[in-house]
């Protein structure tokens, strides 16, 4: 078989079927070039409304420094920078002395030296590689972050976002983290020296300082315990109260001590006696707070102790002291009872012979000077009758041996008695006598005689003490708790000094003129005593050459 070449209409057949498949396929080419370009310009512009809205700052430098695109937000952190429309193609340089010129940038030496500032900027931008972060503070006062990248073909991308929000927030967490050092270390100090104090306090201090914990287990003791009680603190830590006092668990007062600590309550002052470790006895005194955390979770108690040996040694003495006086005193109204009694007896013959013989009774005396002194004796012997009656009032009432019966007093009626009784002394001094008393009847249950003597020693030495033409006001009133009895008189009155002293028994003084007048100095102590044992007050206001006021009550019983 033999072969021979194509013929030329078969070559042009087949170059013209390969040169329309090659337009096919450039017209292809061609379309998804177009359809990719479409594409790429509508990224493009996304990109750059994307960029617009994007709140921090974007500048973008090609590599001869010139800007080929700056986002809305840089023209609103640099509004002096030529507008958006014309600032492509303007140069790093141009846009840094634009700042320069608005006086926007804070570095002082853009005051000082600002063209060195700008060839010291200009150096810095070109001299980056790769990847570069830093801080700008503009004159405004606010802070910026600034990230540049430079691309491998000498292009840069710089994005600065406004850091000014957290700075201001770094330096307030700065600022409070100085302010609580300060105040940790002032507190920690203050706590040093607390401590310190309280150390010494607890060395030189009477009285010692004692913890226990949740449990009630002594945990502290201060270096004074062991001083006052000879023991070594160290074997009570641990132990609660009532391991420590086993053999007293049984008394009353420990018992409820006790209970207190079990309830968490704080205590003071619990007593008891402990022996030291040299046998002398020891009287201690204890209190306690419990102490709580913020939930009001028990921690534990803190407490004192204090050695109160002689306190007790002291208050024994003088409970002893007050026995003795007692019983002093009681001898003594019982020794003034029987010398009264004793007294009494040759008063009462002298009384009465001397009374017989003012009468003449079995004749004429025979002189008339004898009639004289028979009138001195009989007075003499009355006033002497009188203190005697004092004397054996006082006592009485001293020693708890005065009867007092409960009667019913109707005071209206108690107080005229008593006025018809001085009416004739009060005459005599030219004295009026002025009683103010309700319409309606007042009761009192009391002693009668008592009462009587109580308001007759008033009355008495209100007009003993009144000059003549004077004035004494008797003044009752009542109410639904007592009655209140007011005697008021014009007279001559008593010292301010005087007044304390005034219802003290057998208390005389020259200077006092209740007193300088014939008497024991009884009367108002009867009278204070009187009132007293009906539960009632005395109350005497004083003023000197003007007149006095003596004010008794009695509650209604």
């Amino acid at each position: 078989m033999s072969s021979h070449p194509p013929d030329n209409h078969d070559l042009n057949k087949k170059s013209k079927q390969e040169l329309i498949k090659d337009l096919v396929r450039a017209k292809n080419l061609i379309r998804q070039y177009e359809e990719q370009t479409d594409n790429t310009n509508v990224i493009d512009r996304l990109l750059i409304v994307a960029l617009d809205v994007f709140p921090d700052v974007v500048i973008c430098y090609d590599e001869n420094e010139k800007i080929v695109f700056t986002n809305d937000a840089y023209h609103t952190v640099y509004p002096h920078s030529p507008p958006k429309n014309k600032i492509a193609g303007c140069t790093q340089e141009h846009l840094l002395r634009c700042s320069l010129n608005a006086g926007l940038i804070a570095h002082p030496m853009a005051k000082t030296d600002p063209e060195g500032w700008l060839q010291m900027r200009l150096e810095e931008r070109r001299n980056m590689k790769g990847s570069f972060v830093g801080e700008t503070t503009h004159s405004t006062g606010r802070t910026y972050l600034y990230r540049h990248r430079i691309t491998p073909a000498g292009a840069c991308i710089i994005i600065q976002s406004d850091i000014t929000a957290r700075k201001d927030a770094e330096q307030k967490v700065i600022r409070a983290n100085k302010e609580l050092e300060q105040h940790v270390e002032q507190r920690t100090k203050e706590l040093q020296e607390s401590d310190a104090k309280f150390r010494e306090y607890s060395l030189i201090s009477s009285d010692w300082f004692w913890e226990m914990d949740d449990c009630l287990r002594f945990k502290y003791f201060s270096d004074r315990n062991r001083e006052i009680t000879g023991f070594d603190p160290s074997i009570y830590i641990g132990k609660t109260r009532r391991e420590i006092a086993a053999g007293r668990t049984t008394e009353e007062k420990w018992i409820k001590h006790l209970d207190d600590l079990d309830d968490h309550k704080p205590f003071r002052d619990f007593e008891y006696d402990l022996t030291r470790i040299d046998g002398d006895r020891l009287t201690i005194s204890v209190s306690g707070k419990p102490v709580f955390d913020q939930t009001g979770k028990f921690l534990g108690y803190r407490g004192t102790g204090s050695d109160i040996t002689a306190h007790r040694v002291a208050e024994e003495a003088r409970d002893e002291a007050w026995r003795e006086a007692d019983q002093a005193n009681q001898a003594k109204s019982e020794f003034l009872a029987t010398m009264s009694h004793e007294f009494r007896t040759p008063l009462n013959a002298i009384l009465g012979f001397s009374g017989m013989m003012q009468e003449q009774f079995f004749g004429p005396l025979g002189s008339e000077i004898y009639v004289d002194y028979t009138n001195d004796i009989h007075r003499s012997g009355e006033h002497m009758l009188t203190l005697v009656n004092d004397v054996l009032d006082i006592a009485a009432i001293e020693a708890g041996q005065r009867f007092m019966s409960n009667d019913t007093v109707e005071v209206n009626n108690l107080l005229n008695d008593c006025i018809r009784s001085v009416e004739t002394a009060a005459r005599d001094a030219n004295i009026e006598l002025m009683l103010d008393v309700p319409d309606a009847p007042l009761y009192l249950h009391a002693d009668n005689r008592s009462l009587y003597q109580v308001m007759l020693n008033l009355l008495s030495n209100a007009i003993k003490f009144t000059d003549q033409n004077g004035t004494i006001w008797i003044t009752v009133k009542g109410s639904d708790q007592k009655i209140e009895i007011y005697v008021k008189d014009t007279g001559i009155g008593i010292p301010a000094d005087k007044l304390p002293s005034i219802t003290e028994p057998f208390s005389q003084s020259h200077a006092d003129p209740h007193r300088t007048q014939e008497g024991t100095g009884l009367g108002l102590s009867i009278v204070k005593s009187l009132v007293e044992e009906h539960g009632g007050e005395l109350n005497i206001k004083s003023e000197l050459n003007k007149g006095t006021t003596v004010t008794v009550s009695f509650p209604l019983r």
